[in-house]
């Protein structure tokens, strides 16, 4: 029973070491902008190791890069499992959050935040700042698509003239008055 308890730890230990070294080749990627290469090695290291939550958060944050918000989600899931308190996945869950434009629940997780670590509550207020002006944006946005669509004059004006902007030999200071 000793023996395998001995052999059980020997390989795990090498599945870590295994593991660490695609995290770091993975980070790498990710520092060069190679996300697509980054989220393969940190698939390759989560398949050595499945208890790290530095991994999950990790591939998260790739996911979210490469604009798979719904799958950085789950990774962010995976690491609250291992360890309920990991600030870095409710941060990446809220950024996912917000890629998904689900506002709400952006919020709700970086307020999450302030349960765990109270000291860091001007980062929570940048985040939820920022979910703000992205949710007027996004507000704005649906306002002037729906004045568009309902051929209300000025919105097309303003869409007229940005494509009349745009041409080609057009120099925009001309329009300017």
């Amino acid at each position: 029973m000793e023996a395998d308890a001995k052999s059980r730890s020997e390989r795990r230990q090498e599945r870590e070491k295994i593991a660490a070294e695609y995290k770091e080749q993975g980070n790498v990627e990710f520092n060069q902008g190679d996300y697509q290469r980054a989220l393969e090695l940190y698939d390759k290291a989560i398949e050595q190791i499945r208890d790290n939550t530095v991994l999950y958060t990790n591939r998260a944050q790739t996911k979210i890069r490469l604009g798979l918000y719904s799958e950085a989600l789950s990774d962010c899931d995976w690491a609250l499992k291992i360890w309920p308190d990991c600030l870095k996945a409710y941060v990446y869950k809220g950024h996912a959050y917000m890629g998904l434009r689900d506002y709400d629940n952006a919020r709700c997780s970086y307020k999450h935040i302030l349960t765990i670590d109270m000291t860091k509550e001007n980062l929570v207020k940048e985040y939820v700042a920022e979910v703000d002006r992205r949710e007027q944006a996004s507000q704005e946005e649906s306002k002037a698509a729906e004045l568009f669509e309902e051929g209300n004059q000025e919105a097309k004006d303003v869409v007229n003239l940005l494509a009349s902007i745009n041409k080609k030999g057009h120099h925009p200071l001309y329009y300017s008055g």
